[in-house]
């Protein structure tokens, strides 16, 4: 017999599982089947309801996972559970996250035109991946910090990353938590961006990006606050003070673009200059300063074409530079 695909989504089992009878008896009226096939043989429905622990991370010991479904009671013997009870509202949740990937399977991925070998099908554990819940780590990061705050998402992270990291069910790169963090920032929450941050920091203490994220915070909030040569002597202070291969052109590269496009270009350009003496060699650094001069009417478009000519003199055959010279060059 085809197995019938059956992927679920949020419970572990939409209908009732068979209680397996002692030798000589009849099984006991346990099933309420109303997505899996009516006459779906016993192994085959014990594997299914196997597979559906697996891909939610429920503990199979002692049926124990198998009551996020069904109705019954770890001190009474799984013969005398109530199987076929629909009481539980993620039994009901099951059924149509069953039916709603057999859809998926059957209709939408059978009708496409070309597909991989072997075909792919959704499933359990397409979105569960050992997890009951299957949203993703930045929804429940912001879940977190609408209930608790900086703090709570702290708490969340830790908990997840130490059960959960090397097990591919959540992203655990470091520009998740440095995404959230960018965010309290702009709407000028930088205790709990920072907060956020040291979290990233602890969770990846090998990754120069996570510390960099920190620094970066750092200097924005200065800005904001004290003003550009304020941002720039910290950055100074952190040049000397940091490991080498933390603190690198992007920390004020970065900064001078965002405060260029708030239309800060007084704070804007101070900073992509001193990125510039500080990295003379780059060409990142080059490039930004010239075109955030030119947009902001310091220099002429001569003037910025000729400044592209001296780094091609000074660097022949650097294609990144060659692009730009030739856009300008376009606009005359």
């Amino acid at each position: 017999m085809t197995r019938t695909p059956l992927p679920c989504l949020v419970a572990i089992f939409a209908a009732a599982v068979a209680v397996h009878p002692a030798p000589g008896q009849e099984p006991p009226d346990s099933r309420n089947l109303q997505v899996l096939p009516s006459d779906i043989p016993e192994d085959e429905l014990t594997d299914t309801m196997l597979g559906f622990l697996q891909a939610l991370g429920l503990p199979r010991r002692g049926g124990e996972g198998c009551l996020h479904c069904h109705v019954g009671d770890l001190e009474r013997p799984r013969s005398e559970w109530d199987w076929s009870n629909d009481a539980k509202s993620t039994k009901l949740t099951a059924r149509r996250m069953i039916a709603m990937t057999k859809a998926i399977n059957e209709e939408h991925l059978a009708g496409l035109a070309r597909r991989m070998a072997p075909e792919f099908e959704v499933g359990c554990v397409t979105c569960h991946r050992g997890r009951v819940d299957p949203r993703p780590l930045p929804m429940l990061l912001d879940s977190a910090l609408r209930a608790g705050g900086a703090d709570s998402v702290a708490t969340v992270y830790r908990e997840l990353y130490g059960r959960f990291f090397g097990a591919d069910a959540y992203d655990f790169r470091v520009s998740v938590l440095a995404g959230m963090a960018a965010e309290l920032a702009a709407q000028d929450d930088y205790e709990a961006a920072l907060r956020i941050s040291a979290v990233n920091e602890q969770a990846h203490p090998a990754e120069p990006g996570a510390r960099r994220v920190t620094l970066g915070l750092g200097l924005q909030r200065t800005l904001d606050r004290e003003g550009a040569d304020a941002a720039i002597a910290e950055f100074t202070g952190m040049l000397r003070s940091e490991p080498p291969g933390i603190v690198d052109y992007s920390l004020l590269d970065g900064l001078g673009w965002r405060t260029y496009r708030l239309d800060r270009q007084a704070d804007a350009l101070p900073l992509f200059r001193a990125n510039r003496a500080a990295f003379p060699d780059l060409y990142f650094t080059f490039e930004s300063l010239t075109e955030a001069s030119l947009g902001a009417g310091e220099i002429s478009l001569a003037d910025a074409i000729r400044a592209y000519q001296d780094w091609l003199t000074a660097h022949p055959g650097h294609e990144m530079a060659q692009v730009q010279l030739t856009n300008l060059q376009r606009r005359r």
